[in-house]
């Protein structure tokens, strides 16, 4: 088998375009973000649109992770491909044939979940489920703003419980997404008003919880979630959206990640291979 391209190269010598790792930073901020989430009681799942690599999101489980968040379904399929085995999709997937290929996966990888935000998506799911002699485990993709997702209120609560009654699916609690308050400036700002966007979602699992409704998962995402650490805080399993973790130079409150263009396909490869052939020095 002939060695991965770029590992024992020196990082001068790499043809661009190359994504580069620092493991020594990449484990400091895999390690810092987790342990501060772990003294708040927050189970952390970070997205890993962040990074499209498998290796960085094992070492992102290895670290204490409960799990793995994707946006697209083939996003989920490669890092299962991977070894990669706890993932949220945190989109709902309406296509037919995407449903199909959803409850494939969830058969080969049991902590696989999906977002539902619509009935009719919910019972397609539930149908796909069945077809598949699978039980599909779902979170209620619950909208902040008007990004994604079903209104909180009365809304999402009729979808919980219309979930609740479909045989080919688990609920399992919900989702929700506030991506708008990183264009937010300043801490004090951003934190109330991340804390005031969510009051709602709050309100809606304690409205499926006094329904009587599974409410395991609250799963609570966005920007610089660090900065949301205290204030009105709500006695659920949160599972934390984007951790920092890839760019040398990004200080840890920063989450996006600023690299050279690349094609996802050469982002997976030469992220794998940097992991594979550095050393920690």
């Amino acid at each position: 088998m002939e060695p991965e391209p770029g590992i024992g190269v020196s990082k001068w010598d790499l043809d661009t375009p190359a994504l580069c790792v620092d493991l020594d930073k990449l484990d400091a901020n895999i390690a810092k973000m987790q342990a501060h989430l772990a003294a708040h009681g927050l189970g952390c799942r970070p997205h890993a649109k962040t990074h499209k690599c498998a290796a960085i999101a094992r070492l992102q489980l290895d670290a204490g992770a409960v799990g793995i968040c994707t946006s697209k379904l083939s996003e989920a399929e490669a890092l299962a491909a991977q070894g990669i085995d706890r993932i949220c999709l945190t989109t709902a997937n309406p296509s037919r044939s995407k449903v199909r290929r959803g409850m494939a996966l969830r058969a080969r990888c049991p902590g696989f979940i999906q977002a539902v935000d619509e009935e009719q998506n919910a019972r397609d799911l539930s149908d796909a489920a069945r077809e598949a002699g699978v039980v599909a485990e779902v979170v209620i993709d619950v909208a902040v703003g008007t990004r994604s997702g079903i209104p909180p209120g009365a809304a999402a609560l009729g979808l919980a419980q219309r979930v609740d009654t479909l045989p080919g699916l688990k609920l399992l609690g919900i989702l929700s997404y506030d991506g708008g308050v990183q264009q937010v400036a300043g801490f004090a700002a951003r934190r109330e008003r991340a804390l005031a966007n969510m009051e709602a979602s709050v309100r809606t699992l304690e409205a499926m919880r006094q329904a009587a409704l599974n409410t395991a998962l609250f799963r609570r995402g966005g920007p610089r979630p660090r900065d949301t650490r205290q204030g009105r805080e709500h006695p659920e399993h949160r599972q934390q959206g984007k951790a920092p973790a890839v760019h040398p130079r990004l200080p840890i409150r920063n989450s996006r990640v600023s690299t050279v263009p690349v094609s996802p396909a050469t982002r997976s490869r030469t992220a794998s291979g940097a992991l594979a052939g550095l050393t920690h020095r």
